[in-house]
């Protein structure tokens, strides 16, 4: 089974870091040869069929590129790397909680339960994923670009009733990401996320399918204004 698929993974086989790291970086490098689909202003939008899922749900990339006007590769990374979960609890408007479930290394490998309110007709839904966090050791070498990794999988907290407690309620859905921060010339800053998912619930898949492209590509805009606002508070 691909380290990537959408069945979770449980306590008594959670995959080290470098091996779901291995997984993730092969799998989003190939991202330079899926579709490219649509784009949102800058935010270019790619698919490819799940080789992860078979006969499952596609694979969505949204590829960017900022400037330090918008956001330093520091920020990025403090922002999506550093308190990864939680950050997202305050940038994206449709989570309303996120809970730690447990942390296998703290900072680095961690589950989380977070709980989503998609809209006013459709029931809250519950993610807990296991977040792993990789800065590259490389990043410190004069000439070499810094780069970052965030890899989520779906994580079963049923093991344990103490995990499960903590698990929020709601329709259970599962999604995995990889997100990829690059280092560029001039100090831009390519932000590269894959991701492949399901709702849960009675929500048709082609209808969630027909959504992921709109929906990841907002998150771009609120990410930039949440680093905005952090830097008007530092002032």
């Amino acid at each position: 089974m691909s380290l990537l698929s959408l069945d979770p993974v449980k306590l008594s086989n959670v995959p080290s870091s470098s091996d779901l790291l291995a997984a993730a970086r092969e799998h989003i490098n190939s991202s330079t040869t899926w579709t490219q689909k649509k784009s949102v202003g800058n935010i270019k939008i790619f698919t490819t069929k799940s080789t992860t899922n078979p006969g499952g749900p596609a694979w969505h990339c949204r590829v960017s590129e900022h400037g330090p006007d918008e956001a330093t590769f520091d920020e990025f990374w403090q922002g999506l790397g550093v308190n990864h979960s939680l950050h997202e609890k305050e940038y994206i408007p449709e989570i309303q909680s996120a809970v730690l479930v447990t942390a296998f290394e703290p900072g680095v490998s961690e589950a989380w339960t977070m709980h989503y309110k998609l809209g006013l007709m459709v029931s809250r839904r519950t993610f807990t994923e296991l977040v792993v966090t990789h800065l590259e050791e490389t990043a410190d070498t004069p000439g070499t670009p810094k780069v970052g990794w965030l890899v989520s999988i779906p994580f079963d907290a049923s093991e344990t009733a103490e995990h499960q407690a903590l698990e929020t309620k709601g329709v259970r859905g599962k999604y995995v990401s990889i997100e990829k921060l690059t280092q560029l010339e001039d100090n831009k800053v390519e932000w590269r996320m894959a991701t492949c998912s399901t709702p849960g619930g009675w929500i048709p898949q082609f209808l969630s399918e027909m959504a992921i492209p709109g929906a990841i590509a907002k998150d771009v805009p609120h990410f930039l204004e949440w680093v905005k606002k952090n830097r008007t508070q530092a002032q």
